[in-house]
């Protein structure tokens, strides 16, 4: 009953959810499996539900994206991008259309991170997948015509300097 309370915590408050796992839990269980014997299957569904519902739950150390921007897609919402540049000629991807590569990555950015990002940091998550040469994901294109749409508006130069000056940068920056 503790843990399923202390799952119900973890989608909001993860880093309190884990100090109370920690702290409290954690050393009633260490007393009670010195002092009685508990049958196997009693640890075995503990053990499913720690692992199946708590941790997943809690943020790991590493598992944060790598840039946060407040007001991006909308006025005061948290924004998350991860970054990922891969290389569409590596021989583990020759039998996979560069389309269909750019998609997975996409796809496992998404299931490391946006389920946390949604219902614990309550913002949106979107994966930016780059190649070597150049390309990029179909959501890394939307992100890239927002930037520009926003850095056009903010400034004096037109839409189409600013979407040349970024994909410059980029350029230079995937070499």
């Amino acid at each position: 009953e503790e843990l399923l309370w202390l799952v119900d915590i973890a989608k909001t408050e993860p880093h309190a959810a884990y100090a109370a796992l920690t702290h409290g839990l954690r050393g009633r269980w260490t007393y009670l499996l010195r002092t009685i014997e508990i049958p196997e299957e009693l640890l075995q569904s503990l053990d499913e539900l720690l692992t199946e519902k708590l941790l997943p739950a809690l943020p790991a150390d590493d598992a944060r994206p790598d840039v946060r921007a407040r007001g991006f897609w909308t006025r005061g919402e948290e924004a998350y991008f991860d970054v990922r540049v891969f290389h569409p000629d590596a021989e583990s991807y020759r039998d996979r259309s560069l389309e269909a590569l750019l998609v997975h990555h996409e796809r496992q950015k998404k299931l490391q991170y946006s389920e946390r990002i949604i219902h614990v940091d309550h913002g949106t998550f979107v994966p930016l997948v780059l190649t070597t040469t150049g390309c990029a994901s179909p959501e890394c294109s939307q992100f890239l015509k927002r930037l520009c749409g926003l850095m056009a508006a903010k400034g004096t130069q037109l839409y189409s300097a600013v979407m040349a000056f970024i994909r410059c940068r980029l350029s230079f920056a995937l070499l």
